[in-house]
C-alpha cells in the first residue's frame, strides 16, 4: 500500500491521458509538478509509504485528503528529488500505468498540515524515530473522526533500529 495526499475529496484513480480524466468522478490524469523546485518535469503522481513522508514531500501546508493507493511497481523518484531518501517518494508514471495496470485510490482520512507539523516531522525523520510503514504510524498520529493529528512528543520516540 502507498499513501498520497490530495486536495481532491473524490479521488478514485489516475489515468495517463488528460482526455480520459473525469474530475467529477475522481479520475485524474498524470501531470508535471507545478512547484517542482528544479525537479524533473515527468508527468506523474507522487506516493510514499507513510503519511509523514507525504507530509514532508508535499510542497505546501493546508488541508489534504489522505488516500491509500493500490499500484504495482511504482518507480522511485529520480535524483532531482533532493529529499527522496527521507520521503521514499515513488512515482506513478505513464510507464507504470501502461505496463502494470490501473491505480486505485481509497480515502482513509484527512489532515490539516501546518508548518510546525512539517518542521517537527523533518526533525524527527533526521533522528530516525519515525516508522517506515503506514501500518506502524499509529504511534505518531491521533485519528479523531478520520482526521489525522500529529501527537505531541514525537521528538522523544526512541530511534528505530
Amino acid at each position: 500500500m502507498w499513501i498520497h495526499l490530495s486536495g481532491c475529496e473524490n479521488l478514485s484513480k489516475f489515468v495517463v491521458d488528460k482526455k480520459d480524466e473525469n474530475q467529477e468522478v475522481g479520475i485524474f490524469a498524470l501531470s508535471a509538478p507545478t512547484q517542482s523546485h528544479s525537479e524533473s518535469q515527468i508527468p506523474r503522481r507522487c506516493i510514499a509509504p507513510t503519511i509523514w513522508q507525504c507530509c514532508i514531500g508535499v510542497p505546501k501546508v493546508g488541508s489534504f485528503y489522505i488516500y491509500s493507493v493500490t499500484v504495482d511497481n511504482p518507480i522511485p523518484a529520480d535524483e532531482t528529488v533532493l529529499d527522496r531518501l527521507i520521503t521514499d517518494e515513488h512515482w506513478i508514471t505513464k510507464d507504470v500505468i501502461e505496463n502494470f495496470g490501473e491505480t486505485t485510490c481509497h480515502r482513509i482520512g484527512m489532515i490539516d498540515l501546518s508548518a510546525k507539523d512539517v518542521t517537527q516531522l523533518k526533525i524527527a525523520a533526521c533522528k530516525y524515530v519515525l516508522p517506515r510503514k503506514h501500518e506502524n504510524e499509529k504511534c505518531i498520529w491521533q485519528n479523531i473522526d478520520d482526521l489525522f493529528i500529529l501527537k505531541t512528543g514525537i521528538m522523544d520516540l526512541p530511534p528505530i533500529e
